[in-house]
Parts: structure tokens; sequence; C-alpha cells
């Protein structure tokens, strides 16, 4: 996603296969990330994240929902120079562990 946009709904990202982010976005419903393939290796390029080029980034956000993330063979990470997503509702599964504030 571009960013920063204002999302007056739910993201939905499910099987994506070009990279696409989701960070610094003030979104009015749920993230949920699911089955994503590939992801920014914008922190492998500076060296401060290797193995994590193909880990779904979701970073930055202000979200109003829930936070999910499934089924992301690589995992989910949120990107320590964007910063943390905060989440007004629960961070579930592979976000659970996701750095969050509320």
């Amino acid at each position: 996603m571009t960013a920063p946009a204002t999302i007056g709904g739910a993201i939905d990202v499910t099987d994506d296969t070009h990279g696409l982010d989701v960070t610094d976005n003030a979104v009015s419903g749920s993230v949920n990330v699911k089955r994503d393939a590939f992801s920014s290796e914008s922190l492998t390029s500076l060296g401060l994240c290797p193995g994590c080029a193909d880990a779904s980034e979701v970073d930055g956000n202000t979200i109003n929902g829930a936070l999910i993330c499934s089924g992301n063979p690589d995992g989910v990470f949120m990107d320590v120079l964007v910063g943390a997503n905060v989440v007004h509702g629960a961070t579930i599964d592979q976000c659970r562990n996701e750095s969050t504030a509320k």
C-alpha cells in the first residue's frame, strides 16, 4: 500500500505474490494478512534483518479492529524503522507476538 492512507473499512490481503506491505495506514476495521508469499526486502538490503526478506510486513498502522495473520510461510514482521502498530482490537495467530501498542 502507498502510505499513509485512511481506510474506511477492513484490509484483507490474501494470496499476495507481489510484495504488498501494509504500512502507515489508519484503518477503521480489521487487517487480515493471509498466505502472503512475498514482501518487503528493505531491511535485508540494509543488512538489518537477514532471513526476513519474504516475511509479510505489517507496521506503523493504527487499526481500530483486529490484526489477524495466518498461513504466511515466512511469518509476519514489524520493521523497527517504521514502528509498531497501534491495535485497538485483538492480535491473532502470527500477529499475536507482533510488536503492538494499545
